[in-house]
């Protein structure tokens, strides 16, 4: 058992794996591996016996017997088997190429074992699937082709799309809410919480609750959708990036140059000039100014966040919304919205014993009873002043909060806050850890590594 009154290195305890090098980089909205995916089974063989793939093949085995889906794991991202860095192939046939070449400089190449889908040719979005009663399901809110979709789990036939043309780009994942008239799909994004019907994908209700976009995902206990988010009215943002960057003039206004001065060489795709800056530019002088910012970048139904002319555009929010409602159910089913000034614009929040727990950059942590949304306590330190992606997590009657910085803070579980200890992993940590079978699984830059009895 990982000791939980003092604080030590832990590197012998359960065990440990060295992770194959996978690089990410972000182009509009989209991740990409840049290793080489292969598929087929003659090179497979030429590369399972490689040190990055030693755990592949167990890791799909273990997977299918615990889905009943033959061939299923070998299309999860990590179960891939990976060579030298060269072309990247597949997965999909009718591959929206942009990404990857923008971000990597490489095409993906269609492959016959995946030619149904319509999605991103990488192996993997920042938008990772769900898992639902024999569905995959994946959003991907990204700035050209937003869309909810549901996948058949055996075939990988699409089973159903949601055009999301009316949300910005968001970063959420869908949560799954079971209330007193079935199972909903719940999906927070530009302005509002959606609740789908996981059999068709209609939607069912919305909650205009939220922000311009959101990076954080809710937690859904007992039918109650639980929300932190913080984010900046639109106008703000891209003169932020832009125009008041080094390579914009500082005028207040927004060109395309300045745009793509800010990106650098990748070229911004002309669909996304002509669906937001075109559509902004009221009096087509090649400027967006003033209330054009707000017209060009969301959606003309969909308006959220801070206006233009507001100076402090960065709000930040915890709420609870109650599932289960058909229609707009703003006013009905919002059961409490309280401002606040420590939430994280990526760490999402632990809902747990009553309480609600939020995690910020700088190790600052905050408090929520669950009823009214009332604090519990207010920016306190965990003892641990680091950058925050991971979210915290619960097990064993304690908390776990992980830090880039690679130590891991252990917390108990009560209405005070109380460190028990911070063990150091000893390598950066960027990704949420995962509990199953009494042991921890955490994902550093370079190791897999498992902490049990």
């Amino acid at each position: 058992r990982w000791p939980t009154t003092k604080t030590r290195r832990v590197g012998c305890s359960g065990w440990s794996a060295r992770l194959a090098h996978a690089g990410a980089s972000p182009s509009f909205s989209s991740f990409c591996s840049c290793h080489h995916a292969v598929f087929d089974q003659a090179s497979v063989d030429k590369v399972k016996d490689q040190p990055q793939n030693a755990c592949v093949i167990e890791r799909q085995q273990q997977l299918n017997c615990a889905s009943g889906l033959k061939g299923f794991a070998a299309t999860f991202t990590g179960s891939f088997f990976v060579g030298e860095r060269s072309e990247f192939y597949g997965p999909f046939k009718d591959v929206k190429t942009m990404p990857m070449q923008h971000a990597l400089g490489i095409t993906p190449v269609h492959k016959d074992q995946f030619a149904s889908s319509e999605l991103c040719g990488s192996c993997h979005t920042v938008h990772l699937p769900v898992l639902h009663k024999g569905k995959v399901l994946l959003v991907q809110d990204d700035d050209l082709h937003p869309a909810f979709y549901a996948l058949d789990a055996k075939s990988g036939k699409t089973l159903w799309t949601d055009d999301r043309s009316d949300q910005a780009v968001n970063y959420s994942h869908p949560i799954i809410s079971q209330g007193s008239q079935g199972d909903e799909i719940v999906v927070a994004g530009t302005g509002m919480l959606i609740g789908y019907d996981p059999k068709n994908g209609k939607r069912l209700w919305k909650a205009r609750t939220l922000l311009r976009n959101i990076k954080t995902t809710p937690v859904v206990q007992n039918g109650i959708v639980y929300v932190s988010l913080q984010s900046a009215g639109i106008a703000n943002q891209w003169l932020a990036t832009s125009d008041q960057a080094d390579t914009g003039n500082s005028d207040g206004k927004l060109s395309k140059a300045e745009m793509q001065a800010f990106v650098g060489e990748r070229k911004i795709p002309a669909a996304f000039f002509k669906k937001t800056f075109d559509r902004g530019d009221i009096n087509k002088d090649g400027l967006l100014e003033g209330k054009e910012l707000d017209l060009a970048f969301l959606h003309p139904d969909n308006f959220a966040g801070a206006r233009f002319d507001v100076k402090d555009s960065a709000d930040q929010y915890v709420l609870a919304v109650k599932g289960g409602g058909r229609g707009d159910v703003t006013k009905s089913h919002l059961l409490w919205k309280h401002k606040t000034k420590y939430t994280d614009h990526i760490v999402s929040p632990l809902v747990v014993g009553g309480r609600m727990l939020l995690v910020k950059g700088g190790g600052i942590s905050t408090c929520f009873e669950i009823e009214k949304g009332e604090p519990v306590w207010t920016a306190k330190r965990i003892q641990n002043e680091s950058d925050y992606f991971a979210s915290p997590v619960y097990g064993d009657g304690k908390i776990y909060v992980s830090g880039e910085n690679g130590n891991v803070v252990v917390l108990e579980d009560g209405p005070t806050l109380k460190v028990l200890a911070k063990n150091d992993l000893g390598d950066s940590l960027l990704a949420t850890p995962a509990i199953a079978d009494g042991r921890l699984f955490f994902r550093t830059r370079g190791k897999l590594i498992c902490i049990g009895e």
